[in-house]
């Protein structure tokens, strides 16, 4: 622990991996080709070649421990989240599942609401005193833990997910908040829109 932060070790490590890849190569680029002293260079040489045996040994851990898990991951990646902690795509959303955990660094967010609330970074608590309400519901299952994240399908985009079961939706209806597959070219659930057709 270190200025408040609570995080296991390999939780710190896969954070570190792309910033000290970053470091060096930042260095190997820009630092030291702008080192021209002999007794210099051989000195920045001799430090880096003990980076670099370090780093390697963090990513070769990261990439066992990776491929350890691939049998747990592999066909869950429209429904595994990253973790907060370690940033890996290693938190599998499963059915109804009351301990969701990091397979990989074993962050442990409890059930699917408390992860969904964790992974926008609030509470339900804080946000109904602020005035706010609840999370988006799913239609799927019923429960109010569906939040917009990306996923290991698509990292590069956010997916609309419930935590709860796993559920992927392409929206959330603007009427009834709900995440369900939407009316083409409308922000609106097959439900909401049979209403409204109903009363025009």
């Amino acid at each position: 622990m270190h200025f408040g932060l609570k995080d296991t070790v390999l939780a710190v490590q896969a954070r570190t991996v792309p910033v000290l890849d970053l470091l060096v190569g930042f260095i190997n680029t820009d630092i030291l080709p702008q080192v021209h002293e002999t007794d210099e260079t051989w000195s920045v040489e001799q430090h880096m070649e003990q980076v670099r045996d370090g780093f390697k040994h963090l990513t070769d851990f990261l990439a066992l421990r990776m491929e350890t898990l691939r049998s747990r991951l592999d066909g869950y990646e429209s429904s595994t989240a990253s973790c907060r902690s370690c940033g890996q795509f290693t938190v599998v959303l499963d059915a109804g599942a009351q301990d969701l955990a990091c397979l990989l660094c074993a962050r442990q967010y409890g059930t699917g609401e408390d992860a969904a609330w964790e992974f926008i970074g609030s509470s339900k608590h804080v946000s109904i005193t602020d005035g706010g309400g609840d999370l988006n519901g799913c239609s799927s299952c019923g429960a109010y833990s569906v939040i917009s994240t990306p996923l290991a399908s698509s990292p590069g985009e956010d997916s609309w997910i419930c935590f709860d079961c796993g559920s992927t939706y392409e929206g959330v209806c603007i009427f009834c908040d709900q995440a369900a597959e939407l009316v083409p070219d409308m922000d609106m659930c097959g439900d909401c829109y049979e209403i409204r057709l109903a009363n025009f």
